[in-house]
């Protein structure tokens, strides 16, 4: 049986929006960097675009205190849309409303639907 597809946000800044693009890849972070707080994967979320910025920002960084720094610096400025079966994730919800999907390795762009989105 196939698992249920949901969509998957990954919201990056400009410029790693453009390497993803080069390579086709979405490489994980690493646990030993300040944005892997769940250990080594690709991040994600089901917060979609029209949310807004702060709310974005507020659902992906709040666990590490700097959310304002990371929407002013445009963390939230881009955002790859896929469409990845439930099985390949890992969700995470916080006792504060934070949700988040964890995906362990990169992620290939050309296995899954998709479509890059500047958010507004």
């Amino acid at each position: 049986m196939a698992s249920r597809l949901v969509d998957f946000y990954h919201y990056t800044d400009e410029s790693s929006a453009q390497e993803i693009q080069r390579t086709g890849h979405i490489w994980p972070s690493q646990a030993s960097g300040p944005d892997a707080v769940l250990g080594t994967g690709v991040y994600g979320t089901k917060v979609p675009p029209h949310a807004g910025k702060g709310q974005i920002a507020r659902n992906n960084w709040d666990g590490t205190g700097n959310w304002h720094a990371r929407r002013a610096g445009g963390s939230v400025d881009y955002v790859f849309h896929l469409r990845i079966p439930l099985n390949n994730l890992r969700e995470v919800k916080t006792h504060n409303g934070r949700q988040m999907y964890l995906h362990r390795n990169p992620i290939r762009l050309a296995d899954y639907d998709y479509n890059i989105i500047e958010v507004p």
